[in-house]
């Protein structure tokens, strides 16, 4: 009898042990980064090993399966595809989720039935609303347009079904960034923004559908988006809506937003209003532009200038030098609409562009600010005849920021439509001659100089396959094999992909190889608390870390911070409504260290002002510049890390200008 008891409890064990795994007593995702198995996962993910995260997925532990699945958004490596798949019956909702969103980052259409299959149709207890969420933007992000039919279709959500509008918003969009639109979609897009009662999260991206999408017809909806737009207390949705109201083209909808703007109170709307204005003709939105160079807001002015100098008139080329001639204390406004003076002048004008330049010459010399130099250059390129300028003031100067800026400029009026008519009969010479100040660059193993002068070599209009048919291109081997890798990694990037070009072969992604290991001394001790101050000349900005998302970038930035690495560096870009940028270790973009990090796209959204970013030249690339946002941008989401966000000090952000300092930087725990 004893015998046989054994017998059946060995069966019963044998049978328990090949029946599927259910979790009933831990289902909550607990990141402790003292954990040294979790660290184990984490460091595979810094390694991209996709065999050792593969075998994290079939974890009993959520935390692993979590943070695994996780892993694959971040290098978006469809081999990792298969063993996602039965995480799509998590029980864990939050695993389910992150496992769709890598489903979703790898974007392969292959996917889009087994994410379909996974919406739980009778989730009446809403226990896997955010997983049934994550299915609709991912559908967005690899699903064809078949499926957006089948997405914009649904109209059984409502106004509690807060994650589900969100998905649906968001997968329309995903779609939209794809360029592939259905004509419902932005029916409803349009009813989202319209309905007050929504939430507001979903309307924001509703609005990003219309500021960002191509070809939509809203031409009907008009009426209702401008009566929205004055009702609407979110400067977030006002600034993406006016976008969308503007590309009716109709004129009504013109008016609206110009009265609009004298009774806006935040510049970034203001900002995106005259941007707006680039759907109209010019003389019809003049008016607006003549009124608002005059803003108190440095970020509004320098708005219209930008507007001067991609939509203005010849007629008008008179009134942008006059206004830069009398800005004294604004010296990117000063050389911005003077630069939009030159280029709306026609080749012709020669006098008047001689004139310009000869203004411009004696200020680039008594200057010491490189950034105000670089503004200089870039108003001398706009006239072909100050290429000798560019070349013996810009690439031939011991500033790097210089070099580079005096690169650009040689790029532009090489890149010149009016180039034959600028110089005549001489157009054969100058050209071949600015030709070989472009090999000089490439030649001259400065970074941006190297990286501008190359990716000219990849623009079909400038022929430089013909150019090269002669004497050949095999020095730029020489040149790639010089580069510093990881360190240069975006100017090797650059180089390479026009060698393929120069010989026709298909570039491929180039990705640096694992360098850097995550400094876990620098992670296990992190809390909520640990703050950064960057002290600038402005002000202080504090920021918090998201250390659970992204612990690598964390530990890379908290490092730098404390070997001193930011301070007395320049914010080096500012793009108005879009971000700040800093750590650059040149001053124009193109400098970082000797080594990279990893991307970590945990599927945090930029949703909101102030978010500490990663810049990067492509995935895994990012070293040491970051950015901060000036407002929602949901279409950065896929391909830049998150890792932080602004604690306090976010007006000292919209009133950093380029060139400002970081005195100082430090980390308090």
């Amino acid at each position: 009898m004893k015998k046989w008891s054994f017998i059946i409890f060995s069966i019963l064990l044998l049978w328990s042990s090949c029946m599927p795994f259910e979790e009933n007593t831990n289902k909550n995702i607990q990141l402790d980064f003292s954990d040294k198995t979790l660290q184990g996962l984490i460091n595979n993910q810094d390694k991209r090993n996709t065999d050792s995260l593969k075998y994290y997925l079939g974890s009993q532990n959520p935390t692993y399966r979590y943070v695994a699945a996780q892993a694959f958004s971040s290098s978006k490596d469809p081999l990792g595809l298969s063993s996602l798949y039965p995480l799509l019956e998590d029980p864990v909702d939050e695993v389910r989720a992150a496992a769709i969103h890598a489903i979703g980052q790898i974007g392969d259409t292959i996917s889009v039935d087994n994410l379909l299959n996974a919406f739980e149709k009778l989730d009446s207890l809403r226990e896997f609303s955010l997983s049934n969420s994550q299915i609709l933007e991912a559908v967005g992000k690899c699903g064809k347009k078949e499926h957006l039919n089948q997405l914009v279709s649904i109209k059984t959500y409502e106004a509690k079904d807060t994650l589900l509008l969100l998905g649906q918003a968001r997968g329309i969009y995903r779609f939209s960034l794809r360029n592939i639109i259905h004509p419902k979609g932005t029916k409803l897009m349009v009813d989202f923004v319209n309905n007050q009662n929504y939430p507001n999260n979903s309307r924001l991206i509703a609005a990003h559908y219309l500021h960002r999408s191509k070809q939509i017809e809203i031409d009907s909806s008009v009426q209702q988006l401008i009566s929205t737009l004055y009702q609407e207390t979110d400067p977030n949705i006002r600034m993406a809506l006016v976008t969308g109201i503007a590309k009716s083209k109709l004129k009504f909808a013109q008016d609206s937003l110009i009265q609009f703007f004298d009774i806006e109170t935040d510049y970034r709307v203001k900002s995106n209003i005259i941007r707006a204005m680039s759907f109209y003709n010019y003389d019809s939105s003049a008016p607006l532009m003549y009124k608002a160079i005059e803003d108190k807001n440095k970020n509004v002015q320098q708005t219209v200038a930008n507007y001067f100098y991609n939509n203005g008139s010849v007629n008008d080329w008179k009134f942008y030098r006059n206004i830069a001639r009398k800005t004294k204390d604004n010296w990117r406004l000063k050389y911005r609409l003077y630069a939009a003076a030159s280029k709306n002048l026609n080749v012709y004008y020669t006098q008047a562009n001689n004139n310009i330049s000869l203004e411009l010459i004696p200020q680039f010399k008594e200057s010491k600010n490189s950034y105000e130099k670089v503004a200089i250059l870039n108003a001398l390129s706009e006239y072909e005849w100050n290429y000798l300028y560019l070349k013996n003031l810009g690439l031939d100067s011991n500033d790097p920021m210089l070099k580079t800026a005096g690169t650009e400029g040689l790029v532009k009026i090489l890149s010149s439509k009016d180039f034959d008519k600028a110089f005549k009969e001489t157009a054969g010479s100058i050209n071949r001659r600015i030709r070989r100040y472009i090999k000089q660059a490439i030649k001259s193993k400065d970074a941006g100089a190297v990286t501008v002068a190359a990716s000219a070599l990849k623009n079909p209009k400038l022929k430089f396959k013909d150019y090269y048919s002669n004497e050949g291109y095999a020095y730029l081997d020489t040149v790639l094999m010089e580069i510093p890798i990881p360190e240069e990694m975006e100017t090797y990037i650059a180089v390479k992909n026009s060698i393929d070009y120069l010989n026709g072969i298909t570039p491929k992604d180039i990705k640096p190889l694992y360098n850097h290991p995550i400094e876990w001394n620098l992670v296990e001790n992190l809390n909520s608390r640990v703050r950064c101050i960057l002290q600038t000349n402005k002000g202080k900005i504090i920021l918090e870390f998201y250390h659970q998302y992204a612990p690598a970038t964390v530990a890379n930035f908290i490092r730098l911070v404390k070997e001193g690495y930011y301070d007395n560096k320049s914010i080096h870009r500012v793009a108005t409504n879009f971000v700040i940028q800093g750590g650059c270790s040149r001053g124009d973009g193109y400098g970082s260290e000797p080594f990279t990090i990893r991307s970590e796209l945990s599927g945090l959204y930029y949703d909101d002002e102030g978010y500490l970013g990663m810049a990067s030249a492509g995935n895994d690339t990012e070293s040491t510049q970051w950015f901060i946002t000036h407002s929602p941008t949901p279409h950065l989401d896929p391909n830049y890390t998150i890792f932080g966000k602004v604690k306090e000090g976010m007006d000292i952000v919209h009133s950093t200008e380029i060139g400002d300092i970081i005195e100082k930087a430090v980390i308090k725990f």
